[in-house]
């Protein structure tokens, strides 16, 4: 069984699962899987003072759960499949384009800790899109990263400053206008000082193809053009907007995920099989009937 998944379920549920799963599988299971003698507790305990006593037996079949079915749920093979950066842009007109979904749950939330959690994920080699915004100053305004990251970095206190100026055909430092917008990579990243070093010229292998400098606002990210923070609508309604979410292509979101469009997809394996077609409900409303006429 994968030790890591095992580990986080612990981690938040704590020692009555630990028992459960004791009780269930035998003591001493837990730790034959990989798991310390003395697992981390600290999200539980962080939990456990919003418990009320209601929701105990609900927590306890939960629990239970989890251990009966332990091979299907923490099965080693069962790993996420990570999807290639080209692939989601090449099939990006068949994919909802939609603001990130931080920005509705983050919204009123303390906007350092959202800044540093965002930090910490941005790493050299990132497109990050800015915007000129004083004249005479390397220090620019981050906008939103470019896809597949989609960030929106607009009302985050980032520090964000160009170490390289774009050369003009004379070989001088390029002087950029007021509003400007600007695609640039990420050179360097301080997590503790909120602060950016980019650069206009591509220093990372996978960028090579991609043009830095100067663009238009029809550059930039299809999803940051969708956003008017000052008037947010729900998430449901950016879904409801988007022809592509209202007429997916299945068959293409099964294949840029790595899934068999002709397979059943379920951490339960008995599961795995379509049900028998006496089961299905054309089938129990025939019987039914039936059954209603002889009377």
């Amino acid at each position: 069984m994968n030790t890591n998944y095992i580990m986080r379920a612990l981690s938040f549920h704590g020692q009555p699962m630990q028992k459960i799963w004791d009780d269930e599988r035998g003591a001493g299971d837990i730790q034959k899987c990989g798991i310390p003698a003395h697992p981390d507790y600290s999200i539980y305990q962080e939990r456990q003072k919003y418990f009320t006593f209601q929701d105990r037996a609900k927590r306890l079949k939960l629990h239970q759960f989890f251990a009966r079915k332990a091979l299907d749920l923490y099965d080693s093979e069962l790993t996420s499949t990570e999807v290639e950066p080209n692939k989601i842009i090449e099939n990006e007109q068949y994919i909802a384009s939609l603001p990130p979904y931080e920005l509705f749950v983050n919204r009123n939330k303390d906007k350092q800790k959202r800044c540093r959690c965002i930090m910490k994920n941005i790493n050299p080699g990132d497109i990050i899109y800015c915007m000129v915004t004083k004249l005479n100053t390397t220090m620019v305004k981050t906008l939103c990263m470019g896809e597949p990251m989609v960030r929106f970095l607009n009302d985050l206190p980032i520090k964000a400053y160009l170490t390289k100026t774009e050369l003009d055909g004379n070989d001088k430092p390029r002087v950029f206008n007021k509003n400007d917008y600007l695609r640039c990579e990420v050179l360097e990243t301080s997590v503790d000082a909120e602060r950016l070093y980019l650069t206009l010229e591509s220093m990372n292998e996978k960028n090579k193809n991609v043009p830095l400098g100067v663009i238009t606002y029809a550059d930039l990210p299809k999803y940051y053009r969708h956003i008017d923070y000052n008037n947010l609508e729900k998430f449901e309604d950016y879904m409801l907007k988007s022809k592509e979410f209202l007429n997916p292509n299945y068959d293409m979101l099964y294949e840029i995920n790595g899934l068999d469009v002709n397979e059943t997809y379920t951490f339960m394996s008995s599961l795995k099989h379509p049900f028998p077609r006496d089961e299905y409900a054309k089938e129990l409303r025939r019987t039914q009937a039936s059954k209603w006429a002889f009377r």
